[in-house]
């Protein structure tokens, strides 16, 4: 029994439940390894002489676009998830694009940033049944323009979305080429869990893990700097049920023994400064 401050406390040797590979990781990301990346990559550009002529709603599609063609897919050996943030200008809650060559720091699109999605709807119908939904919902607005208008630019960023997605697919196929061994196992089960995710609603705790974490990298990639809300919440049916099912265990969901995925939101904060090259947030959770 120790004695400080006023209070009695016991000391314990705390746990290590993160494998030493991913503690490696972490501590490049520290050092600012990935950091310096992401300021490699300011913005994505739009070279469009026209630009200034077009509709606001266009000029917003085409840097969206942008962002999704030109950014740069970064996958590092040792990481269990896919999604990345590149564009350093989408840390000052602005649309990282540039119109002007000689001015990238100027603010084309402003965000809203600080938004939490609906990542429960996510994971329960996944991106292909909000698909439907805007089907459904452009039947049921017909002749409404100003629905319809609404409507549409869901589904273009829908397509934006599913563009992206498929950006990651194939550049994980390359890894898969370009390794082999336990490296290129590893990145055959990376492709697994984000195949179907998030078009498709997540089936087990990894995919829920995966599709959340795409949404979310994805969401701050455009400048709209996104909160995770309640993932205690959300992805706790996914673990109990493979828990229930003897699909995984209480360290492998804490921990990355088996998969790796920073699991049980222990080593969100990890996968959070991977991703925003440490200069952005970094979520502890503590578990017992």
């Amino acid at each position: 029994m120790r004695k400080g401050y006023g209070m009695s406390y016991t000391s314990f040797i705390r746990p290590v439940r993160l494998s030493a590979e991913t503690r490696e990781l972490a501590e490049r990301a520290k050092r600012g390894e990935f950091g310096k990346e992401m300021a490699a990559h300011f913005c994505a550009y739009v070279d469009d002489p026209d630009f200034k002529n077009l509709s606001y709603r266009e000029q917003f599609n085409m840097c969206i676009g942008a962002i999704v063609e030109q950014d740069v897919i970064r996958l590092t050996d040792g990481e269990w998830l896919a999604g990345s943030a590149s564009f350093d200008k989408a840390r000052s809650h602005t649309v990282p694009v540039c119109v002007n060559r000689d001015n990238p720091h100027e603010v084309v699109f402003p965000s809203d940033s600080h938004l939490t999605p609906h990542f429960y709807k996510i994971l329960k119908k996944g991106i292909r049944g909000i698909d439907a939904e805007i089907e459904k919902g452009k039947a049921a607005h017909e002749g409404d323009a100003e629905a319809l208008d609404f409507l549409e630019q869901m589904q273009i960023t829908v397509n934006y979305l599913k563009r992206w997605h498929q950006r990651y697919l194939e550049a994980i196929d390359k890894k898969i080429l370009n390794t082999e061994g336990a490296v290129c196992e590893r990145w055959k089960i990376v492709r697994k869990n984000l195949e179907r995710v998030p078009y498709e609603p997540a089936e087990n705790f990894r995919e829920a893990i995966q599709s959340v974490w795409l949404m979310q990298f994805m969401i701050n990639c455009i400048g709209e700097n996104s909160l995770t809300g309640r993932p205690d919440n959300y992805l706790y049916p996914f673990y109990k049920n493979d828990k229930d099912k003897g699909i995984i265990t209480d360290d492998e969901a804490a921990a990355d023994a088996v998969q790796g995925e920073p699991a049980q939101m222990i080593a969100w904060g990890v996968v959070i400064v991977f991703a925003h090259g440490s200069k952005q947030m970094g979520l502890i959770i503590g578990s017992h």
